[in-house]
């Protein structure tokens, strides 16, 4: 896949990515930079979240490249105007610009 190819998720009401293994933001869409509140795509979780966070991100994304296969999470994090929430997060295995990497959509769970 070429990011090119990625634009039509810059406008979704998803937060969509794709990291490589480095944990190097490769592309993010404009909801992730709202979301962070800064341009994610050269940049790292432990650059825009508390580092326990970015630790258990970056712990999920290394169980799917090395698995190689897709899979779901709920994932904590921490929103400004909410402290920390719950993110349902799919991520997979995949190539951007010819660069190995792990793509995610998420969004927010609501809890009552």
């Amino acid at each position: 896949m070429e990011k090119s190819q990625l634009d039509a998720f810059e406008n979704v009401p998803f937060y969509v990515w794709a990291k490589d293994d480095a944990g190097v933001y490769l592309w993010a869409n404009k909801r992730m930079d709202e979301y962070a509140g800064t341009r994610v795509a050269g940049k790292t979780d432990y650059d825009i979240s508390a580092p326990d966070v970015a630790a258990s991100l970056q712990a999920d994304d290394k169980i799917v490249a090395q698995t190689d296969t897709v899979h779901t999470f709920n994932e904590q994090v921490d929103d400004p105007k909410r402290g920390r929430v719950t993110l349902s997060v799919c991520k997979y295995p995949g190539e951007l610009d010819g660069k190995r990497c792990v793509f995610g959509v998420s969004f927010f769970v609501e809890t009552s």
